[in-house]
């Protein structure tokens, strides 16, 4: 059997998200600030077994379809800037403390108890002076 054949005999199947017919429920409880489980537990009352994962990112694609391209900032790479002129590179504040992650706090850490460790270490001098 050759691809048009085959064409002929079985129709493509056409993935549309069983999420669709609630899009506009959906979107109003999201805007009135329900949670994606929520959301997703109104869905069951509505006999549509979903995951939470699916309502987020049914809403995340939903809200990304809203905000065409022409709506993003203009940011250097964005094909829709509008102009080949480079924008400005905004200014990074250098007085700003950067923020410390909890991996940078835990090496600290051990790296202050290091040094408190080694100071109230017994040095052994064999001239007699400690």
């Amino acid at each position: 059997m050759d691809i048009e054949e085959f064409a002929k005999q079985v129709q493509p199947r056409k993935k549309r998200s069983r999420l669709i017919p609630f899009k506009e429920q959906i979107m109003a409880l999201k805007s009135q600030g329900y949670t994606d489980l929520q959301i997703r537990d109104w869905l069951a009352l509505n006999k549509v077994e979903v995951s939470r994962e699916m309502v987020r990112k049914f809403v995340a694609k939903q809200v990304s379809e809203k905000q065409p391209d022409s709506q993003l900032p203009n940011i250097p790479g964005n094909k829709n800037t509008g102009s080949n002129t480079a924008d400005p590179i905004p200014v990074i504040d250098q007085t700003a403390k950067p923020k410390m992650t909890q991996a940078d706090k835990m090496r600290m850490k051990l790296e202050e108890q290091k040094r408190n460790a080694e100071s109230k270490q017994f040095k052994h001098d064999k001239t007699g002076n400690t």
